[in-house]
């Protein structure tokens, strides 16, 4: 069946390193966290309002595209995080009622500040109302209503439905679990703003598996076509990868062209080992995902403050072919917008 083809729009790595913030003086490591810290803030907010993971992924990927076109130093980044959940459940048909989300909203903003929740006054909520609502129109501005923000849940669960470890007939629980959790935490770093998500997919399917000294096969028989070396291979033929790549990264158009020339070299160097190993992907991204959690735990030991464990997301089981399951184990122009309406 065909059906429309929608072009997410990928930033490439010197994007996401060269933000606004960081022109604006603040510095890798507090851009990160405050990325992490309004990705709980999402988090917290989904759980309360019993929001979907569809929903609140989406509510995440499009906070951390707004903070790659306008910096965190003058804007509330937490009014931003609210509005961002307002405009996912729109999307993702899901809305909630300002009158039962700000108040929510409300108290997590008085917790990120380490103060006691408290019931809002009326005047409270329509300050937060006005806030909230001129956030939202501002994020569908600045994102040019392109709301097309697909998650890897869903290619996760239909590969890990198609592979396997040798002597058992499924993917173990424990690795598609770990997968899922990993997926949920990627969303701490701008990884969906970088890759698809069946590339991010594969990766955190296969650095579960590393987790747990497991080696992944592909089912025989499954799509057809003799086996391959790697699993990866059959997710994620070479072919699709050069369709994907052929849409390339669709960066602000204004901005490649100034840095074309800058960046030409690079490109090619690129390009060259990407033709090498079409596959260099999932290393990058389990690299990126190891180094978050090294940081995580770094926090902890260092007594940063807590950090919030991921949400639990129960994942459908993996089952056989005839549905059984066995029991083996440019940046838009809006910068007028951006006022002091904005401000926390």
């Amino acid at each position: 069946t065909h059906t429309h083809k929608h072009t997410m729009r990928y930033f490439d790595c010197n994007s996401l390193t060269h933000t606004p913030s960081r022109a604006d003086g603040i510095d890798a490591e507090r851009e990160a966290r405050y990325r992490q810290d309004c990705i709980h803030f999402i988090k917290a907010i989904a759980s309360e309002m019993e929001l979907t993971p569809t929903t609140y992924f989406t509510a995440m990927a499009i906070f951390h595209r707004f903070f790659t076109l306008f910096s965190f130093k003058e804007l509330s980044r937490y009014n931003f995080a609210a509005a961002s959940v307002v405009v996912a459940g729109k999307i993702e048909e899901q809305p909630k009622k300002l009158s039962k989300l700000l108040p929510v909203v409300h108290n997590h903003k008085l917790l990120a500040r380490k103060l006691k929740p408290k019931k809002m006054s009326p005047q409270e909520f329509r300050d937060l109302q006005s806030k909230v609502l001129n956030c939202e129109r501002t994020l569908l501005q600045a994102l040019q209503f392109d709301l097309h923000y697909p998650n890897p849940l869903d290619a996760l669960i239909n590969f890990a439905r198609k592979v396997t470890v040798p002597g058992c007939e499924l993917c173990p629980n424990e690795v598609v679990q770990t997968a899922v959790n990993l997926v949920n935490d990627s969303y701490l770093i701008p990884l969906c703003l970088q890759y698809a998500p069946n590339k991010i997919a594969v990766a955190l399917l296969d650095f579960a598996a590393h987790r747990h000294k497991m080696k992944l096969v592909w089912k025989a028989g499954v799509d057809g076509g003799e086996l391959r070396k790697a699993w990866f291979m059959h997710a994620l033929p070479i072919e699709q990868l050069q369709e994907q790549k052929a849409d390339g990264h669709e960066e602000d158009e204004h901005k490649r062209e100034r840095e074309q020339r800058k960046n030409d070299n690079k490109e090619k160097r690129r390009s060259t080992s990407e033709e090498k190993d079409p596959y260099k992907f999932i290393i990058d991204i389990n690299m990126r995902m190891e180094q978050l959690l090294q940081s995580r735990k770094q926090r902890r030991r260092v007594g940063k403050g807590s950090v919030p464990s991921s949400p639990m997301i129960s994942t459908p089981t993996p089952t056989t072919d005839d549905g059984m399951s066995p029991h083996p184990s440019k940046s838009p122009k809006v910068a007028s917008t951006l006022t002091s309406r904005h401000v926390m």
